[in-house]
């Protein structure tokens, strides 16, 4: 029983194989190397007292999925092109950003962040990101259509006096040229091989843990010896007591023979020494 444990046991190092392999495909370097060859990313230098907006365009139906980042404080807001066209005419009437966008929620704007130097859309996209927005649409996904995202260093604005630099990352919506896009192929086919080894980890560990219970159930309590009488189980306990019993009397008996020994040299030694002193 004890080669089935030894089986279990190495199937359940190749089990750990399997998975370190796994967590390779899944490294944050493959991840995003892949990812970002189907993301968007722009970078926005936002001089003081001022907001700048960037077009984005779905083809078709989908979530929002974006990230901001900013070394500074600001305001970010995303809505529909039409409500951009009425929140720059409030700004250019001398109605700050903020208020503006508070008085278009739920009429074309979608999020309202005040002050924040890093969020996502959605919520909790990221998990160290935890930024919660002032407004958010209860819309999850957007129509087709334009939209802009707006980054506003105005009035309102923690950061109204100095420039601030903001990266804006987001996925556009995937479309069949999206689909068509080696590197989402690539993506894909990186997530279905992960998923695959996942699975045989899961399997080859079930398999190396059963061997090993198995072998550890049958692995036997006790043994049978013959006897004049007939048979006679002993436990394997009793048997290992035994042996270290019989151990220690062999290690006490060597001893004693060594001791003997030398007892016998020192003997014969003494008694030479008394002959010649004798002549």
């Amino acid at each position: 029983m004890k080669n089935i444990i030894y089986i279990g046991i190495i199937i359940l190092i190749i089990s750990m194989l399997l998975l370190l392999y796994e967590s390779s495909l899944l490294s944050s370097n493959n991840l995003v190397g892949g990812i970002s060859n189907i993301t968007v990313v722009k970078n926005f230098k936002i001089e003081s007292n001022s907001f700048v907006s960037y077009p984005v365009v779905f083809n078709t139906s989908a979530p929002l999925t974006s990230i901001i980042v900013s070394k500074s404080k600001i305001n970010f807001y995303f809505m529909s092109n039409s409500a951009f066209s009425e929140w720059k005419a409030d700004v250019d009437n001398g109605i700050t950003g903020l208020s503006s966008a508070k008085r278009l929620e739920n009429s074309g704007v979608y999020y309202i962040f005040n002050n924040i130097t890093n969020a996502t859309m959605p919520i909790g996209l990221v998990q160290n990101i935890t930024t919660v927005p002032i407004f958010a649409s209860n819309t999850l996904v957007l129509n087709a259509g334009n939209y802009e995202a707006v980054i506003d260093n105005m009035k309102g604005s923690a950061s109204l006096s100095k420039i601030v630099n903001v990266s804006f990352i987001y996925i556009p919506p995937i479309t069949n040229a999206t689909l068509n896009n080696p590197a989402f192929s690539n993506l894909k086919n990186l997530l279905n091989e992960s998923m695959w080894f996942g699975g045989a980890f899961f399997v080859v560990f079930l398999i190396g843990l059963a061997l090993i219970i198995y072998g550890l159930l049958k692995n036997p309590k006790s043994i049978t010896i013959k006897t004049e009488e007939g048979k006679e189980q002993i436990s394997l306990s009793d048997v290992n007591k035994l042996y270290e019993g019989i151990e220690k009397k062999y290690k006490k008996y060597k001893n004693r023979r060594i001791s003997g020994k030398t007892n016998i040299k020192d003997r014969v030694k003494s008694k030479t020494k008394k002959t010649k002193n004798r002549k």
